[in-house]
């Protein structure tokens, strides 16, 4: 079940340029879609859940270029 939701979220069409992200939009979804449910009430506190829950990333996130920066969140960037 778990996979399933993961690989979910690599089906969403990433509209953004090409080259000039840094996250990967499946990446930035799923932080914000586990914080809303941990009850994070902004962006700080998503980037604060992401980073305490480093063995959940590791199971389900690529992150290539690390945790998004709150401003990178918040941009979709």
């Amino acid at each position: 079940m778990e996979e399933e939701v993961a690989d979910f979220f690599w089906q969403v069409t990433d509209y953004r340029v090409e080259g000039r992200c840094l996250h990967e939009l499946s990446d930035i979804i799923w932080l914000v879609l586990c914080g809303l449910l941990a009850d994070c009430e902004d962006f700080e506190q998503i980037y604060d859940y992401a980073c305490d829950k480093h063995t959940v990333r590791a199971r389900f996130l690529r992150l290539p270029a690390g945790i998004p920066l709150v401003l990178h969140v918040a941009a979709g960037i």
